[in-house]
């Protein structure tokens, strides 16, 4: 949740499994519902003399580091922790119809109302079911925290909370 809204973070990492106990890696994740995440009110519309809406974007990601209990059992518990930073921005759509060559068709134009670049950390439990021997399905809860974060017109803890995962990792284990 950010703020009241669900939010759809869709992610990948790539890692190595150093000892069986200890994986190293990167690890990326994004807004995946942006437009449903419009807020209103976000920044003064001189033109119209009113406020505005915007839609909010961005991503986070940085260096993944995991550790896990008893890594050959079928079930067993795992420890990330994600280090890095991310960017948010809120943005506005404009639409503008335009005729080009007797076809008539949209132009689409995005300007960006807001700005952040942040600090994350994010540490976590999970636990893992190996499924097959390449396949581990998990499922966890991490806490997401970001000192520094500042977007205009959105409060500075709306990246800070807990989010349950869910995820499939593929390799050789």
């Amino acid at each position: 949740m950010f703020g009241s809204k669900s939010v759809f973070l869709p992610g990948m990492s790539i890692w190595m499994i150093l000892d069986h106990h200890w994986t190293i890696g990167a690890t990326g994740t994004f807004l995946g519902n942006h437009n449903g995440l419009h807020e209103s009110n976000i920044y003064y519309d001189s033109s119209a003399s009113k406020m505005r809406g915007a839609y909010l974007n961005g991503g986070y990601g940085g260096v993944l580091l995991e550790y896990t209990l008893l890594p050959s059992s079928k079930v067993h518990v795992v420890f990330p922790l994600i280090i890095g930073g991310g960017s948010m921005d809120y943005t506005r759509s404009m639409n503008h119809d335009s005729t080009f060559s007797n076809f008539s068709h949209k132009e689409f134009h995005h300007s960006y109302i807001s700005r952040d670049r942040f600090f994350v950390v994010e540490p976590g439990v999970r636990v893992e079911f190996n499924l097959v021997r390449v396949i581990r399905l998990g499922l966890g809860i991490s806490y997401r925290y970001s000192p520094d974060f500042k977007l205009q017109n959105t409060s500075p803890d709306l990246l800070n909370q807990f989010t349950a995962k869910v995820s499939l990792r593929f390799g050789k284990f």
